[in-house]
């Protein structure tokens, strides 16, 4: 508010201005809060939730319909927040405003992508919870380095990688990429109805 007011002269309208870029900062931090917390609650509390439930005469199958149902209350608050945040900072410029859908794709894939890891995690000891997450820190350090040599040995696939990056947001999603991505929310859900359906109670 009072960097609206120095910029615009003290006057009404640089109060509004600011007033008006403190609510759209207050939404994103909103909705950034509630992304993390989706995910988080995607990744980590689903052997405490079958515990819960499993003491409470709740079924494996229950008990993931209930999951998924908060999970995807949480994508959709998340989804609002982000089209609300993005309007608001937009206004009526549609130039500068992104693409509803590939933002709930985005959050699609990020969500249910832990929702799969966490059920992983949920089968395992803690011992196996960190023998995965090690794996996976090494699985990911090699990609990347792999990336690295494939950049530096083709420095054209590193230009038309940046180009199509830059598209993204911009540009329509092929039929394949969204069959692809179809699949892979289909084979999330599996994976953590499979894991969710072989939970057992243990002793850590």
């Amino acid at each position: 508010v009072v960097i609206g007011l120095f910029a615009h002269g003290f006057s009404i309208e640089g109060a509004a201005g600011g007033w008006g870029s403190l609510g759209v900062q207050l939404l994103r931090t909103i909705e950034g809060v509630i992304i993390l917390g989706t995910f988080a609650y995607a990744l980590i509390p689903q052997y405490s939730e079958f515990k819960v439930a499993i003491h409470g005469g709740v079924s494996r199958g229950t008990m993931w319909k209930a999951h998924v149902a908060t999970l995807s209350i949480g994508i959709l608050a998340s989804w609002v927040l982000w089209v609300l945040a993005d309007l608001c900072s937009s206004g009526l410029n549609h130039t500068s405003f992104a693409n509803p859908w590939y933002s709930l794709i985005g959050i699609l894939f990020f969500a249910f992508s832990f929702n799969a890891l966490g059920s992983m995690f949920a089968l395992f000891s803690r011992r196996g919870k960190i023998i995965l997450a090690c794996s996976l820190i090494a699985g990911w350090i090699a990609l990347v380095m792999l990336m690295v040599q494939l950049v530096v040995h083709t420095q054209s696939f590193w230009t038309s990688l940046v180009m199509n990056l830059s598209k993204l947001g911009t540009t329509e999603i092929s039929i394949i990429g969204w069959v692809i991505f179809a699949l892979w929310i289909l084979f999330t859900i599996w994976l953590s109805y499979f894991c969710s359906k072989r939970l057992q109670l243990r002793r850590d």
